[in-house]
């Protein structure tokens, strides 16, 4: 008995077909492809790492800067542990700590401002 294939069943054999050998084509190109994409990918590699180490670089200057900003115009910086009845541990201490900071005053002169701050103990 004969089968009879139509006209339909032709051109999805030919799209089928067309197919395995578009992929035949692009297997034999393949590793011609890699060899060339491996260096490109190597450089594109290489320039992310860079972008990356910047964005760090710029990321600890400015939190340096910002840190800078947070001391700008103390001076005469002194920590002393205050005695405490509950131990001799550093983790019960407590601690004063004393600064001098510029400021203004209403005339616009310069002053040198004694501040104290007593951290409270770690307990």
């Amino acid at each position: 008995m004969t089968t009879i294939r139509t006209a339909d069943a032709f051109a999805r054999e030919l799209a089928e077909a067309r197919q395995d050998v578009a992929l035949l084509l692009r297997l034999k190109d393949a590793e011609d492809r890699v060899k060339r994409l491996i260096p490109e990918y190597e450089k594109a590699l290489a320039a992310d790492e860079k972008t990356e180490a910047a964005k760090v670089e710029a990321a600890a200057a400015k939190e340096q800067a910002a840190r800078d900003a947070r001391f700008a115009g103390l001076t005469d910086l002194r920590i002393v542990e205050v005695a405490d009845k509950l131990g001799s541990g550093v983790l019960s201490s407590s601690f004063r700590i004393t600064y001098k900071q510029l400021a203004w005053n209403a005339d616009l002169t310069l002053l040198c401002l004694p501040r104290h701050l007593l951290a409270a103990s770690l307990r």
